[in-house]
């Protein structure tokens, strides 16, 4: 079985378990035996933020380290979803901890297998405890597979990438007034609505985006409260110009009379810094296609290895072919093409040689 036969069967097995962010307890569990059956590094730390694993010296500072995520997406129908290709990712890693291991490539190199990023405070947390325990990295770089490129081709750019995310969930209880009888009608939530609406319509390039919504009614039974998410991203605003927009969106809701409402943040990240030296070095890669990244409002919890590496990197890998129908990310029609993995390694074994 040659190593790229070996990641599509990691990929099977990752596939098959996917699991929501911070409780990737059986994703976890089966890297470490996939890893211990051929490692001869050392693993560094395990926790509920990952698994973090060392070839080299494990007191020295790292030349080079590498992330993955573990978790998979909730979906609207209530599956749980490997929609944004983390499992890809993990068998991408897996499968280049194999190749230094069989090369044995004469480098200090971090593997990181990264909790929570969908939720945006996995990378928070573990960079936390990393960096407590001096664990420090020349050059960190993460792959995120692109459903938009086809297999042959990735994308970077240089400087600022992807957008500032502010995210925070919110808890309305609608009270007994003269506005609203007591309960949430249907009047009370469209106004609500309507009010972010109107907060976006003054801020063109922020995007508004509701995930979570729920009410306590059942059928016949009038709902008293709403509980929803609402993240606000931007390339263009700072991430305290973010706040400020929620902080003022959220005074104004609170105004209302009859309405009582509760925030709490759930993640914060600011705009990927890719470094300059590493962006020039992989753009001149002669074997894929390159592509710079659109600007957008895609966001990741990458930007938190900032405080522990002195260079990140954060680029995408085509994972999409000439015959099948596009279907982003996070949606239940997504089906990557597991030739991503070949072009990955290729990424990743060119970077051991020039970086």
């Amino acid at each position: 079985m040659n190593i790229i036969e070996y990641g599509q069967e990691i990929y099977s097995i990752l596939h098959s378990t996917p699991e929501v962010s911070g409780k990737e307890f059986e994703t976890a569990s089966n890297i470490k035996k996939i890893v211990e059956s051929f490692w001869e590094g050392s693993l560094i730390y395990e926790g509920s933020e990952g698994l973090v694993y060392a070839w080299g010296n494990p007191g020295e500072r790292f030349d080079l380290g590498f992330r993955a995520e573990l978790d998979a997406l909730s979906m609207p129908s209530g599956e749980v979803s490997h929609a944004c290709g983390h499992d890809l990712h993990m068998s991408a890693l897996i499968e280049l901890m194999r190749y230094i291991v069989l090369t044995n490539i004469q480098k200090q190199i971090l593997f990181v297998f990264q909790s929570a990023e969908e939720r945006g405070n996995g990378a928070y947390k573990l960079t936390q405890i990393l960096k407590n325990n001096n664990i420090l990295v020349d050059r960190m770089i993460s792959i995120h597979n692109a459903p938009e490129l086809n297999t042959n081709s990735f994308a970077v750019s240089e400087g600022r990438i992807l957008a500032n995310n502010y995210t925070n969930q919110l808890k309305f209880s609608f009270l007994e007034s003269e506005r609203y009888t007591r309960g949430m009608n249907l009047s009370s939530w469209i106004h609500v609505l309507d009010m972010i609406e109107k907060e976006q319509e003054k801020y063109p390039d922020v995007n508004f985006s509701i995930g979570e919504f729920q009410t306590n009614g059942t059928s016949g039974v009038q709902a008293e409260h709403l509980k929803m998410t609402l993240s606000l991203r931007s390339h263009l605003q700072s991430l305290d110009k973010l706040k400020a927009i929620f902080n003022n969106l959220v005074e104004k809701l609170s105004n209302q009379e009859g309405v009582k409402i509760c925030s709490m943040n759930i993640n914060e990240h600011w705009q990927i810094i890719n470094d300059k030296h590493l962006y020039n070095i992989l753009k001149s890669y002669p074997y894929l296609t390159f592509y710079e990244i659109p600007s957008g409002f895609t966001s990741d919890d990458f930007c938190y290895y900032e405080k522990i590496s002195d260079a990140i990197l954060y680029l995408f890998v085509g994972s999409n072919n000439d015959y099948t129908p596009y279907h982003g990310t996070h949606t239940h029609k997504y089906k990557p093409d597991l030739d991503f993995l070949r072009s990955s390694l290729r990424i990743y074994k060119y970077i051991l040689e020039v970086a």
